[in-house]
């Protein structure tokens, strides 16, 4: 496909580009490759038709999960009947009478805008516009106003500057006021059942995982409870890849010595404490390989390896936390990546690190 236009990502840019292809009624697709992911924006006359992406928060599935519209048995049954039938999840779930053409279009549409404002936000990538490419599959279209895109995106980017101010990252721990909630009924459903899911333990980004959300709303919805006293921050715990690394990597460094490598001594976090020149760093990279390649078949059923009160003592991170919970004694390491809002190689590596730290076991 001819490229028509291409450059670096900024504010201006996305807003310029989408502006540029509205205003010349063009049809097309743009592709955005930012740091961790990919995402596509297909246009028809100037006007977004279908929206794709490679973060797995920003597919159909987990987007219905949140809202309550399937379950996650159901998304996996789903998604099998997708692999067979080549289908995109959209049409099935219309065929399988599961949710109308209407409700489809709803849901695809809030999608699409929060992956199109989630662009705004991003601070460097890379973007193309390809004249005259389509989707290869069929798929229900849907109809954005790129004007009320691009003023909903920047607004964003002033209101992520404010909340950041406040609240740093999603390390901090929310802990409710619980008399300046009584006293602040009745609150709107969303707030209800935000601070339903406060414990004084789960952090921020443990609580995004858990709602399946952008992480923009979460941390809107947290402001506003910060900002009307219903909430007080903890601050973040040390994080604990560090003290792992240092007390995983000598025992590594020891098998090797001996000559054993077993295939899943490896996580990907240990390797941020070490340059990419040194002898460790080539040795756990090649650790790494030997665990994806274990894992990469994905057919084995993992077991917890531990108790649930060994368990609550392993400080696990929000997405170890996720594919741990969803471990069921059924479902085999396919399974639990596809009904995941994890990237499928990250999922992948943190499956080989659990298995390292004695977390979980796999029946092959």
């Amino acid at each position: 496909m001819q490229s028509e236009l291409k450059g670096k990502i900024n504010l201006m840019a996305i807003a310029d580009v989408l502006q540029w292809i509205h205003h010349g009624h063009k049809t097309g697709a743009l592709h955005l490759t930012g740091e961790r992911f990919k995402k596509q924006i297909f246009f028809k006359d100037g006007q977004i038709v279908a929206t794709s992406s490679t973060n797995p928060r920003e597919y159909l599935g987990q987007f219905l999960i949140s809202y309550g519209k399937i379950t996650e048995e159901g998304l996996k049954e789903l998604l099998e009947t997708q692999e067979k039938n080549e289908q995109m999840l959209g049409k099935l779930l219309v065929d399988e009478s599961i949710l109308s053409l209407s409700e489809i279009r709803m849901f695809l549409e809030i999608k699409a805008q929060e992956s199109l404002f989630d662009i705004f936000l991003w601070e460097s990538g890379e973007f193309e516009f390809r004249d005259g490419e389509s989707l290869s599959k069929e798929f229900i279209d849907i109809n954005l106003d790129v004007t009320s895109i691009i003023l909903e995106g920047v607004r964003r980017v002033d209101e992520w500057a404010r909340i950041r101010r406040k609240i740093p990252n999603g390390q901090y721990i929310p802990v409710t006021n619980a008399i300046r909630v009584i006293n602040a009924l009745p609150l709107s459903s969303n707030l209800t059942k935000l601070l339903r899911a406060l414990d004084g333990k789960k952090s921020i980004d443990d609580i995004t995982m858990e709602f399946r959300s952008s992480k923009f709303i979460v941390f809107k919805n947290l402001f506003e409870c910060y900002e009307n006293g219903l909430i007080r921050m903890k601050q973040p715990k040390q994080a604990l890849q560090h003290a792992l690394a240092e007390e995983v990597v000598p025992k590594i460094k020891a098998l090797m010595a001996s000559g054993f490598i077993e295939p899943y001594l490896m996580a990907e976090s240990f390797l941020v404490k070490y340059p990419s020149s040194t002898p460790i760093r080539q040795q756990l990279s090649q650790l790494i390989n030997k665990a994806e390649q274990t894992i990469r078949k994905g057919e084995a059923i993992p077991q917890l390896a531990c108790s649930l009160n060994d368990l609550a003592n392993q400080n696990l991170s929000p997405e170890e936390g996720f594919l741990v919970s969803r471990i069921n004694g059924k479902w085999d390491i396919n399974s639990i990546i596809k009904i995941s809002p994890i990237p499928e190689e990250r999922a992948k590596i943190i499956f080989a690190e659990l298995i390292a730290r004695g977390i979980i076991t796999v029946d092959e």
